[in-house]
């Protein structure tokens, strides 16, 4: 458990499949760390809200909810962005 409200009775949690997956890694030298993007976010499957967004139906992408300080993400994203695309370098 990450936190949890008691006036909405609303958990965060963290999966046991990535608690396996730390624990595995962190056994391996050398351990390169928890992987991080340095910014919370959400879905975007509401279709109403997509559309408040200006999103196309097809067109799901995720909304920036916070970027940590000193990121990477923190010099180019601010809260209230959408990605509908992901670019990864090989």
């Amino acid at each position: 458990m990450i936190s949890y409200d008691h006036s909405t009775r609303i958990g965060n949690m963290v999966p046991v499949s990535v608690l396996s997956k730390f624990i595995r890694d962190s056994g391996e030298e050398p351990y390169k760390g928890f992987a991080s993007a340095g910014f919370s976010w959400t879905p975007l499957v509401d279709p109403a809200k997509r559309a408040y967004l200006n999103l196309k139906n097809d067109e799901k992408g995720i909304l920036v909810l916070s970027c940590m300080p000193s990121s990477g993400a923190s010099e180019v994203l601010k809260p209230n962005d959408v990605i509908i695309e992901w670019d990864v370098l090989p």
